[in-house]
C-alpha cells in the first residue's frame, strides 16, 4: 500500500487527496513520498520502533542473593539490559 500511495503522490495527485483515499494523514503520506525519494524503495517497509536502549535503570536492594527472583533478575542484568546494584 505504501509504494502506491508514495506512486500517486510522487506523479502529482495531490497529498490531500492521496491521503484520504488510502486513509492516512497527509503528514505520513508526505514523510512516505521523501524517504522514498532519499533513500528508496526500502524505507517503506515497517521498522522496529524497539528504542536501542533505555535510559531508565533499576537497581536492587537484596539482603538474600538466594531468592529465585534474584537468580532471574541477575540473568536479566548480566545481558546488559539492565544495571545490578547489589548492596
Amino acid at each position: 500500500m505504501r509504494l502506491r500511495v508514495v506512486t500517486e503522490a510522487i506523479n502529482g495527485s495531490p497529498i490531500v487527496e492521496v491521503a484520504e483515499r488510502f486513509g492516512a494523514s497527509r503528514q505520513t503520506v508526505t514523510a512516505w513520498r521523501k524517504r522514498y525519494e532519499a533513500k528508496g524503495l526500502d524505507v517503506l517497509v515497517d521498522a522496529s520502533r524497539r528504542p536501542h536502549s533505555s535510559p531508565a535503570t533499576i537497581i536492587a536492594k537484596v539482603n538474600n542473593p538466594h531468592e529465585p527472583w534474584l537468580l532471574a533478575a541477575e540473568q536479566i542484568f548480566a545481558r546488559g539490559r539492565l544495571r545490578f546494584d547489589r548492596r
